[in-house]
């Protein structure tokens, strides 16, 4: 038999080498491929290892220590796309004078050029952009809530992005602090302070905008915030004070635990193109409320005559009386108010001698004693009227409401001591709710500036006051202008 002893073919040879060839190039593509995975991979774990050991040394000064001012660079150059000071205080620490302790950390941003290496800085730690990464467009803003009540009322945000050609994602410093800017007596930022702000703004490597961000919604908690402290135990300035701590306070729920006084704190709120005066603040954060006016053109005009006028009644019991049953009925009311008022309406007698003349003594009278009025004695052992939702002040109010240093009780109110720094006075005169407690054809009233004990048939003004909710809400209208609550700029009831 005859063996074949013929080679490969000139056909086979070709089709042999074009299946090596195209092995060879996909296992090249392959290789390849896992090369430039590997690259990728390794540039981003780089990436972000130096984006988070940078983020993370902000973010632990800034969690430890208060912002106390920022300052752009003094020595800033052409390079920078942000170069900021940061002075910081460090209350763990105290210097010799027993302030915190200030340092100051530096804020770099460096654009990358043919000689410059890209770079961002902070308190000399330095991230250098890795190969082949770009800067994107760095924002620095700054937005600050123009209200001190705010604890952290200001925002610094400072985006510095940075992507990469070998890697997906964006690997830069992105940033939101918050820390704390006094503000004026208008709640606005002093001058200084915004000529401050502006000249962060103007710098070449400094904050590319500042805005001030307004709250549309107040509540409750929003004014206890503005509590005022004494001065040496004296009233100094017009706002809200907390009276918690004094020996008369009570914790019934309807019992005032912060209290407007001054002659004209802000305290004005607005329900239905009525205006009120804050009055006091519970135990329960309900509010008490006076009638003072209307509301025209976005401010509050208080009268300067009743718009109501009555006797009080055939006696002295407020539960009889035509102000309570008769002269208050049509008063218009608002879902805000609280339909678990309590008003306190005993019946209080002029203390003998100074000495008794103490708020102690008169709120003791207010809610317990019965004296010689109509008053009939209730269950409770005090007299509050929970059956209705509006009625008028008492002396309590009327005295609380005075910030004057030598009005200290009902003698003094009768002098008329509690009329100085009083936004309750008036030039027209108006009943109180509390009875004389010596005299059962007598009730208080304020006549002239003074406590005056009128007779039961009397006509005179009726001033309307109210509970809110302690869970009512409130807005600033946008034409109001000044501090927030003052009579151009009143708090405005949501409906």
């Amino acid at each position: 038999m005859e063996r074949n002893e013929k080679g490969f073919t000139l056909v086979e040879i070709i089709v042999t080498f074009c299946l090596i060839s195209t092995i060879s190039f996909l296992l090249f593509q392959i290789v390849l491929s896992l090369k430039n995975l590997y690259t990728s991979s390794d540039y981003k774990t780089i990436l972000l290892i130096d984006q988070g050991n940078l983020t993370r040394r902000i973010n632990d000064d800034f969690f430890d220590l208060n912002v106390n001012e920022i300052k752009t660079c003094s020595d800033g150059t052409v390079d920078h796309q942000l170069c900021l000071d940061f002075v910081l205080t460090d209350p763990s620490t105290r210097d010799e004078a027993g302030e915190p302790t200030k340092v100051t950390k530096r804020l770099e941003v460096i654009s990358p050029k043919e000689d410059v290496e890209g770079k961002i800085i902070y308190d000399g730690y330095a991230m250098t952009f890795a190969k082949g990464s770009q800067l994107g467009e760095v924002e620095a803003t700054l937005s600050y809530i123009p209200d001190d009540t705010v604890r952290y009322n200001t925002f610094l945000t400072i985006d510095a992005p940075i992507t990469n050609k070998l890697s997906s994602g964006d690997f830069g410093l992105h940033m939101t602090t918050q820390f704390y800017t006094e503000m004026d007596a208008n709640g606005e930022l002093s001058p200084t302070k915004m000529n401050e702000y502006n000249q962060l703004q103007s710098s070449n490597w400094g904050l590319t905008g500042v805005q001030a961000v307004h709250l549309t919604t107040f509540t409750v908690n929003d004014m206890i915030r503005r509590v005022l402290a004494t001065e040496g135990g004296k009233y100094t300035k017009d706002g809200l004070y907390d009276v918690s701590l004094d020996v008369w306070n009570r914790n019934d729920k309807d019992f005032p635990k912060y209290v407007y006084k001054g002659t004209s704190p802000n305290n004005f709120i607005v329900i239905d193109a009525k205006c009120y005066r804050i009055m006091q603040i519970t135990q329960e954060n309900g509010l008490k409320i006076i009638y003072d006016g209307t509301y025209v053109g976005n401010s509050c005009r208080s009268e300067t005559t009743a718009s109501k006028t009555a006797n009080y009644g055939t006696n002295n019991n407020w539960l009889n009386s035509q102000i309570r049953n008769t002269t208050l009925t049509n008063f218009v009311l608002d879902k805000n108010i609280s339909s678990n008022s309590n008003f306190f309406y005993g019946a209080v007698t002029l203390p003998s001698t100074s000495t008794e003349d103490t708020y102690t003594n008169m709120v003791n009278m207010l809610v317990q004693q019965k004296g010689a009025s109509a008053i009939s004695a209730v269950v409770s052992e005090y007299y509050g009227d929970h059956a209705k939702s509006i009625a008028v002040p008492s002396i309590l109010d009327y005295v609380l409401s005075s910030s004057a240093e030598t009005c200290t009780g009902i003698l003094s109110a009768r002098t008329g001591s509690c009329n100085s720094a009083n936004y309750l006075a008036k030039s027209f005169n108006y009943w109180l709710m509390t009875a004389d407690g010596a005299n059962t054809t007598n009730a208080w009233s304020i006549v002239g500036g003074k406590l005056t004990s009128s007779t039961v048939g009397t006509s005179m003004g009726v001033r309307p006051v109210l509970y809110l909710k302690a869970s009512t809400t409130f807005t600033l209208s946008e034409g109001g202008v000044g501090a927030k609550g003052s009579s151009t700029n009143p708090y405005i009831v949501n409906s």
